[in-house]
């Protein structure tokens, strides 16, 4: 007998806008901010799913640049260095004034996330730690 796994689906978007943009009259679609604490978020749904942490990590990387027919989201011989370094054991307070985002809509404000990013490595060389 077969076991199924069930669906994993990871949606992200990025669209800037300020504050003073969406203060309009007319109502504007809302946005979640997510690029900061989006691994994070996703590898605590591995703990509430049937889910390996190589079907996030594969949803992230590998899965959208294929979608956009981009030469990357993998590792390998010749393959471009962009590398997010990711402890999974990390806890800790995600917190609206500790963000980058100019945005603030966020349902995970003030959550303890496990797993966090710890390092940004673009072309080989760190972006961001």
């Amino acid at each position: 007998m077969r076991a199924r796994r069930r669906h994993l689906e990871i949606i992200s978007r990025t669209t800037r806008r300020t504050a003073i943009e969406k203060e309009v009259e007319l109502p504007t679609p809302v946005r979640v901010t997510g690029l900061e604490n989006e691994l994070a978020v996703s590898f605590m749904q591995l703990y509430q799913g049937p889910h390996a942490l190589s079907d996030v990590i594969e949803r992230l990387t590998v899965a959208p640049a294929k979608l956009i027919h981009l030469d990357r989201g993998s590792l390998g011989v010749g393959a471009v260095a962009d590398v997010t370094v990711f402890d999974p054991d990390a806890e800790w307070v995600f917190r609206r004034e500790d963000t980058a985002s100019k945005a603030v809509n966020n349902p995970f404000y003030d959550w303890t996330l496990k797993g966090r990013n710890v390092m940004t490595i673009v072309a080989g060389e760190i972006a961001w730690q």
